[in-house]
């Protein structure tokens, strides 16, 4: 009669036995009578501890596996799968990142004026991105959705820069055609690329940075 050893690691893992009996061959061959047991010795053990050994395994790779270099997204994917949308900010945000930076808004100064000139240079630039709300007239539709600006728009309009350094409310924030008379429309509720337009704040815009008050003293 042949008698078939246990299957090792439960039936799960046919073959096992197979290994197990060549490594005890093995170690008969080289003289490690010590460390050679029966196989049936070895699956018994090794079908006991696995279990333990696969929840410790299965226990680290939740904890750690999203470190592992292959499972981050790059940054560019991160954003995009994040929001969806354009990364855009309402302009007075850049307003206030410019106070921050020093620039003054308050009264008598003429740094808005420096902020609105120098934004309508970078966006006339393609340097910075700049969406708004259409206007037709005095009038604008509260939900039409932000458009992205057509860098070809600055050559005829600015952003008004007395809302820009005084008002709280980011939808009257406007650009104005400046023309004589003045045409119609513009865009209202001025946002700007948050990356590109922080950037420019700490580069491009301080040649801008104090220019209108130079030009009043000479």
């Amino acid at each position: 009669m042949v008698t078939r050893s246990p299957a090792p690691f439960g039936s799960g893992l046919p073959g096992a036995g197979r290994i197990l009996h060549w490594f005890d061959r093995i170690a008969h061959h080289i003289g490690l009578w010590k460390f050679s047991v029966d196989v049936s010795v070895w699956s018994a053990l090794v079908s006991k501890c696995f279990p333990i050994i696969a929840l410790i395994f299965g226990a680290v790779l939740l904890k750690y596996g999203n470190m592992l270099p292959e499972s981050r997204p790059i940054a560019s994917q991160q954003t995009y799968q994040s929001s969806g949308t354009a990364d855009r900010i309402p302009v007075l945000m850049l307003r206030d990142a410019a106070g921050m930076h020093g620039w003054d808004f308050g009264d008598g100064s003429l740094e808005g004026q420096d902020l609105s000139d120098g934004l309508r240079q970078a966006a006339a630039d393609g340097l910075v991105s700049v969406w708004g709300r259409p206007r037709t007239g005095n009038s604008v539709a509260s939900s039409a959705p932000l458009q992205i600006i057509d860098p070809a728009h600055w050559v005829d309009y600015r952003i008004s820069d007395v809302p820009l350094s005084s008002t709280t409310d980011n939808s009257l924030v406007f650009t104005y055609a400046l023309r004589d008379p003045p045409r119609r429309g513009g865009y209202v509720d001025i946002h700007v690329d948050r990356p590109q337009a922080l950037k420019w704040l700490r580069t491009g815009a301080l040649a801008f940075k104090g220019r209108n008050e130079a030009a009043r003293r000479r």
